[in-house]
């Protein structure tokens, strides 16, 4: 596979009705389209991503994954009650069809916001 990076772009934000809302709540898991927006072209098998968790109201962590496949044990980032938490320069495989990418958030109570900025694809 070969790296392509491109200018950041911010693809999830649940605080903005337009990019991810709402809110995303504990034990949920939300799917998201990855190829085709942010100029990462269809056919992408990965993204390099920083992945932002905004204000949780309990302890807890997100875990990234491609939309076909299980969630892994490995959290993306972990987080806890009140503080933002910032995980910068993930790799994470993508699904071959849309939706393909999965957030699966494990707070420990209530809900937070979910931030993910793409800089670069695995094509």
């Amino acid at each position: 596979m070969k790296y392509h990076p491109i200018a950041g772009c911010r693809l999830v934000d649940t605080r903005a009705a337009d990019s991810g809302a709402p809110s995303v709540t504990a034990g949920s898991t939300r799917t998201f389209q990855v190829q085709g927006n942010c100029n990462v072209p269809v056919g992408a098998r990965a993204v390099f991503v920083d992945t932002i968790a905004i204000g949780p109201t309990g302890t807890g962590d997100l875990r990234l994954y491609p939309s076909n496949a299980s969630a892994p044990v490995v959290a993306t980032v972990c987080f806890d009650a009140g503080e933002a938490a910032v995980a910068n320069g993930t790799i994470v495989s993508l699904a071959p069809t849309i939706p393909d990418l999965k957030v699966q958030a494990n707070p420990s109570t209530g809900n937070l916001d979910v931030v993910i900025e793409v800089f670069g694809y695995f094509q």
